[in-house]
C-alpha cells in the first residue's frame, strides 16, 4: 500500500507537488495552509543598473508585467525554473533561503560596485533584505506583490486523515508553514496523531522550526528541493 503524504503548499505549487509523488509511487492529500493574493502594486522607479531578487516561484508568478529588467537572482531550483521561464537571466544561489542570497552577495560585491537590489516578494519575509542590504551599506528595495493568507483550518479530507491515523508523512516547505500547522493541530486537538509520524523539511531551518513546534521525527532534505524532498521520501519508505 502507498504512504500517504499530506502536503501543505499553496494551491498551485502544491497540485504539482501532488502530481509528482503520485508518479513517484505515492499517495497525496493536498492541505493548502495558506491562500496566496495578488497586491495591486505600482513599482519603483528603478535605475538601469538593477537585479531583481527571487525567494519564491510565487514571487514570480504575481510580478507586475512593467517590471521586465534581464537579471535576477533566485535562491532554490523551483524559483530559478520560474524566473527562467519568465524571461529572466538567472543567478540560481545555492541554499535554501534569504540569508543565503544575502551571504553570497555580501561575499561577491563591494556597495560600489553592487547593482541595485530589488527584492520581490510577499508580505511575510523571514528576512527583509532590502533592509539587510542597506543596513551593509547597498543601495536596495523591496516591492510586496501578493499576500499569504494562512487557512483558519485544514481542509475537512485531511483532519479526518490525521484523526484516524491514515497520514503517514507531512511535508513542509517553510518555517511560517511550520508554525501553522502546529497551531491548527492544537487547535483540533490532533498533535497526538502525528507524534511518531516522519516530518519531511526542505532545509536545515524549516527542520529546527519543526524540532522547536514538538515534532521528533523530522528528515531534511538533502537540497532544497522538491525533487529532493521526493528523494528523501522514496529513500525512506524504500520506493
Amino acid at each position: 500500500m502507498s504512504p500517504v503524504i499530506l502536503v501543505t503548499r499553496p494551491w498551485e505549487e502544491g497540485q504539482k507537488f501532488v502530481g509528482e509523488l503520485r508518479a513517484a509511487g505515492m499517495d497525496a492529500l493536498h492541505a493548502p495552509l495558506f491562500t496566496l493574493t495578488p497586491v495591486p502594486v505600482k513599482p519603483d522607479h528603478l535605475p538601469e543598473n538593477v537585479m531583481l531578487i527571487f525567494t519564491s516561484a510565487a514571487a514570480v508568478r504575481f510580478m507586475p508585467d512593467t517590471i521586465n529588467q534581464a537579471k535576477a537572482i533566485c535562491v532554490g531550483d523551483v524559483t530559478a525554473a520560474a524566473a527562467r521561464m519568465a524571461g529572466f537571466d538567472v543567478m540560481a544561489i545555492p541554499g535554501g533561503s534569504a540569508h543565503d542570497i544575502l551571504n553570497y552577495c555580501l561575499q561577491h560585491y563591494t556597495p560600489e560596485s553592487a547593482p541595485y537590489f530589488y527584492h520581490i516578494r510577499g508580505n511575510d519575509a523571514a528576512l527583509a533584505l532590502d533592509e539587510a542590504f542597506i543596513n551593509a551599506g547597498f543601495k536596495a528595495g523591496r516591492l510586496i506583490v501578493y499576500r499569504a493568507d494562512p487557512a483558519l483550518s485544514l481542509v475537512p479530507d485531511a483532519l479526518e486523515a490525521i484523526r484516524h491515523k491514515a497520514v503517514d508523512a507531512v511535508t513542509i516547505f517553510s518555517a511560517r508553514t511550520a508554525d501553522e500547522f502546529m497551531k491548527l493541530m492544537q487547535q483540533e486537538n490532533l498533535q497526538d496523531c502525528l507524534s511518531n509520524k516522519p516530518f519531511f523539511c526542505i532545509s536545515n531551518a524549516v527542520a529546527q522550526s519543526v524540532r522547536l513546534r514538538g515534532a521528533h521525527n523530522v528528515i531534511v532534505a538533502a537540497r532544497p528541493t522538491g525533487e529532493s524532498m521526493i528523494e528523501a521520501l522514496r529513500d525512506y519508505y524504500r520506493l
